[in-house]
C-alpha cells in the first residue's frame, strides 16, 4: 500500500543533542530516500503514516507537531497505520511506554493501528508487561534486519579464509563507544597479560554518552556494574595497570571516524592475521539495565564474518541462540560458547575471559588445527550473509 506522509516526506526526530545535529529534535527527509520506508510499502497491505526515531531518542513526540489533525484522525478511526521506525537501535524501556502515552492513550490511537520496527530480538515479552500495565493489548512489533543487509560483503572485496602463515596475534578486539563492559573487559585483559596477544582498540579518554570520564572513574565506580568479588579483587589487584592503560590504537586514532556499517581495507590486515575476534557488542550488563538486556545483533559480529574469522561475543544472555536462529553458524565445540546460556552478567565475563586464555594458550599446531575445524563455519556464515535481503519479522 502507499506511505501517506505529505509531499513524499517524512519527520525523523530526535531527542539527543549533538555536536552534529545541534538542538534540532526534527527534520524532514525524503520517503524514497530511507529504504526501510520503501520496503514497508510492499509489504504492508495498509496504508501508513511514517515516523523515523534517530539515534539517542528514547521518546516519542507530540504527534500534534508532527502530523496534522486530519492525518491524526486517519490514524483514530483506523484508515491508516502509524509506523514508527526505531532501526538500528534496540531501546526497550522508554520507548515502549513512551508509544502508549504519547500516541495510543493521548491521541485515542488504537493498538492494533501502530507498528514499531526494531532491532531487538527480544523486546516482545517486555512489549507484553507494558501493555498489561496499560491494561490494553500490545501494539504490533516488527523486527527489521537493517544492519544485517547493509553488513553484506561488497563485490569489490576480495576475502578468503584465513591462513596460518598469515597469524601474528591470538584475537582481535575493536572497542569504539565507552560502554561500561568494554571497559571492563580491556581493564581484565590487561590484568590477565592478555593485552598484547590481540590487537586491542580504547580511546585514552572517555566518549560521548560514556558513564565514566576517565579510567580512575571506572575503576573509582567498580561496583555500579561489577558485582562479582572474584572479579572485583582481580581489578583491584591491578588498580594501577588499570588507570594507565593508555591510548589503545590498531587501525586509528580518532575513534569518532570509525566506519560503523559497510567496509574499510583499513582493518583487513588485522583480520588476517589474527584467529579469531572478540565482539564487544552494543549491550551486555542486562542485569542493571532493562535497555541494556535487550539482543541485538550488530554490525559488529557481520565483521568477522566478512572476513571469514571465528568469533566470540561479549553481550547479552542467548545472543548466540538468536543469532543461530538467523541460520548463522557458531563455533561450538571449537570454542566454549556455554557463556551463552549464563544470565549472571559478572559470571558470563568471567567465562568469557578463561575462554579467551584458554584460545590464547595454543600452540602452533593447535592453531592450524583451530582454523581448519572452524573454516567450514565461517564459509557457511559468509555465503549466508551475502544472500541476505531486507525482511520483517513478526514478534508481536
Amino acid at each position: 500500500m502507499a506511505c501517506l506522509n505529505s509531499d513524499g516526506k517524512f519527520w525523523s526526530i530526535t531527542t539527543y543533542e549533538h555536536e552534529i545535529w545541534g538542538s534540532n529534535w526534527r527534520w524532514e527527509k525524503p520517503v524514497n530516500e530511507d529504504y526501510v520506508a520503501s520496503e514497508l510499502v510492499k509489504h504492508l497491505n495498509n496504508n501508513f503514516y511514517y515516523l523515523h526515531i534517530t539515534t539517542g531518542s528514547l521518546r516519542v513526540h507530540n504527534l500534534s507537531d508532527l502530523f496534522t489533525d486530519s492525518q491524526i484522525n486517519e490514524m483514530m478511526t483506523g484508515k491508516a497505520l502509524l509506523v514508527i521506525n526505531l532501526n538500528c537501535e534496540s531501546h526497550i524501556a522508554d520507548i515502549l511506554e513512551s508509544i502508549w502515552e504519547e500516541i495510543i492513550i493521548k491521541h485515542q490511537i488504537k493498538s492494533d493501528s501502530v507498528i514499531f520496527i526494531t532491532e531487538s530480538h527480544n523486546i516482545g515479552k517486555y512489549a507484553y508487561s507494558v501493555a498489561e500495565k496499560f491494561k490494553c493489548s500490545p501494539f504490533k512489533i516488527k523486527h527489521v534486519n537493517y544492519v544485517e543487509m547493509m553488513s553484506k560483503p561488497q563485490e569489490n572485496y576480495n576475502h578468503k579464509p584465513l591462513e596460518f602463515s598469515n597469524i601474528k596475534k591470538c584475537f582481535l578486539n575493536f572497542n569504539r563507544f565507552w560502554r561500561p563492559h568494554r571497559v571492563a573487559l580491556v581493564s581484565l585483559l590487561v590484568s590477565y597479560g592478555l593485552l598484547e596477544k590481540g590487537y586491542v582498540s580504547l580511546s585514552k579518554t572517555a566518549t560521548l554518552g560514556s558513564p565514566f570520564s576517565s579510567l580512575k572513574d571506572f575503576y573509582d565506580n567498580r561496583n555500579q556494574y561489577i558485582r562479582n568479588q572474584n572479579l572485583l579483587k582481580v581489578i583491584e589487584c591491578n588498580k594501577e595497570k588499570i588507570i594507565n592503560i593508555g591510548d589503545l590504537v590498531v587501525d586509528i586514532e580518532d575513534l569518532s571516524e570509525v566506519v560503523l556499517i559497510g567496509e574499510t581495507d583499513r582493518t583487513l590486515k588485522y583480520y588476517e592475521s589474527s584467529y579469531f575476534s572478540l565482539v564487544t557488542e552494543t549491550n551486555f550488563y542486562g542485569n542493571t539495565d532493562i535497555d541494556q538486556s535487550s539482543v541485538f545483533i550488530t554490525e559488529k559480529i557481520f565483521r568477522p564474518m566478512v572476513h571469514f574469522q571465528p568469533f566470540m561475543v561479549l553481550s547479552t544472555f542467548n545472543y548466540l541462540k538468536y543469532l543461530r536462529e538467523k541460520g548463522y553458524k557458531t563455533f561450538h565445540p571449537y570454542i566454549d560458547e556455554s557463556y551463552d546460556d549464563e544470565e549472571d552478567d559478572d559470571l558470563r565475563m568471567i567465562k568469557i575471559i578463561n575462554e579467551v586464555r584458554r584460545l590464547c594458550s595454543f600452540s602452533d599446531d593447535q592453531i592450524k588445527q583451530f582454523i581448519e575445524d572452524c573454516k567450514p563455519i565461517c564459509i557457511h556464515n559468509y555465503n549466508l550473509l551475502t544472500t541476505r535481503q531486507l525482511t520483517f519479522t513478526d514478534l508481536v
